[in-house]
């Protein structure tokens, strides 16, 4: 998620986030495809290839972490085809086209179809392992950051109604005796509202929570 706030992830976060990244090959040529996952397993990457689109979608898990090299033309079900498949879930991993020379144009529609890079044959297996390595390290942010969503959106529902209502009434600026008046309680009890808020939001300060609240979007912002 763009924008996501900043958060020291939890044990729990940060032991997902160590889970190896598969590198998924989909190429129709045998040669290719066993000559990518040498160099990917000589990079200590552990790599699983595919001779068809229709094979990878029967294997693939959307949540898995890694990356997909994906050749632009292969029979049946084309890498563009596939691509348009794979991309809209908002945790499929990043894809990286191959591409012959006289297929460049379909892979720069490829990239602009989402893919995140591209890779021409006869492919540098220099070159293939930074783009690897570059779309792997956006996969796990990507994760990251929606494991660091997720975690905010359960705590912000595990509020009571009465604590969603002085927080959305704290996220607009008012003071607390300004939150007592608009809600008709006191001031006191506007404060140990604050205080709970704030433990159950893992908040430094409110001005951090408004800022998370405005990153992920929730009504807490509503002026």
């Amino acid at each position: 998620m763009n924008g996501a706030p900043d958060h020291v992830p939890s044990k729990e976060q940060t032991k997902a986030e160590m889970i190896e990244p598969t590198i998924y090959i989909v190429d129709d040529d045998d040669t290719v495809r066993t000559a990518l996952t040498r160099t990917l397993e000589s990079a200590a990457y552990s790599a699983r290839g595919f001779d068809s689109a229709e094979a990878f979608l029967d294997t693939f898990r959307s949540d898995t972490h890694g990356c997909l090299l994906l050749d632009v033309q292969m029979p049946g079900m084309s890498g563009l085809d596939l691509l348009h498949k794979h991309t809209p879930s908002p945790v499929g991993c990043p894809v990286i086209m191959i591409t012959a020379h006289a297929d460049v144009p379909l892979a720069v529609e490829a990239i602009k179809a989402g893919a995140f890079d591209m890779v021409e044959k006869p492919v540098r297996s220099e070159e293939l392992i930074n783009k690897v390595e570059a779309a792997v390290k956006l996969d796990a942010e990507r994760y990251r950051e929606r494991r660091m969503a997720e975690d905010f959106l359960t705590r912000y529902n595990k509020l009571t109604p009465r604590q969603t209502e002085v927080l959305e009434q704290l996220a607009r600026g008012l003071t607390n005796k300004e939150v007592g008046v608009v809600l008709g309680i006191s001031p006191r009890t506007v404060e140990v509202h604050r205080g709970r808020i704030m433990q159950q939001m893992m908040a430094d300060s409110m001005v951090d929570l408004v800022r998370q609240l405005t990153a992920y979007g929730l009504a807490g912002t509503r002026g």
